[in-house]
């Protein structure tokens, strides 16, 4: 394997490499999530702004079915009451133990090598990724750390709550179960449930 420089590590927004790897590995999560947004939101009524959008796998099925969608990434969002809030969030719990966990992926193009661990007393998750990527018949190597910050379902539903909105947290969209520490939540203008 013939290697060409290597990308700075860094932390925050996905890099070129990380960005082409999740795009071609790692959809699952989102299909899923588009198949029951799309069930939820019935025929198309309004617009629908897909935050977070990613490369677009949620916001093409939506589109597809008719529904005008303004898609949005790395961008901060207002809620006004009256639609449908749906997304999902990491929380505690994500990683067993107090030892980091590891794990790899690959395709045809890419590979990645991921390193996680918890911390718990400040509820942060932090990833350091290693990726490989083939490019004009070379392999680059890339470096990046993400630190995500991890949401408690319960506070998470007491502020929607507090905005007058209706809310249910549930384990996974239609069809799939996440893994511990990793929960939706689904928030619209009504009277309030229980979580």
């Amino acid at each position: 394997m013939r290697g060409v420089g290597a990308e700075a590590s860094r932390t925050g927004h996905y890099g070129d490499d990380l960005a082409y790897i999740h795009a071609r590995g790692f959809t699952a999560l989102a299909e899923a999530a588009a198949d029951e947004i799309r069930q939820l939101l019935g025929e198309p009524r309004g617009p629908v702004v897909d935050l977070g959008c990613g490369n677009g796998v949620t916001t093409r099925a939506l589109v597809a079915a008719g529904h005008d969608v303004i898609a949005v990434d790395s961008s901060p969002a207002m809620l006004e009451p009256g639609g449908l809030f749906a997304f999902d969030l990491a929380g505690p719990g994500r990683i067993p133990g107090s030892e980091p966990v590891r794990g790899w992926s690959e395709g045809d193009d890419w590979a990645i090598l991921v390193e996680a661990i918890e911390d718990r007393a400040g509820a942060v998750l932090t990833r350091r990724m290693t990726t490989f990527r083939q490019v004009d018949g070379a392999w680059r190597r890339g470096h990046e750390t993400h630190r995500q910050r991890l949401h408690r379902p319960l506070a998470v539903a007491g502020r929607l709550r507090d905005l007058g909105l209706r809310v249910r947290i549930r384990q996974g969209w239609r069809g799939t179960r996440f893994a511990p520490g990793h929960f939706v939540v689904m928030a619209n203008q009504g009277a309030r449930n229980r979580v």
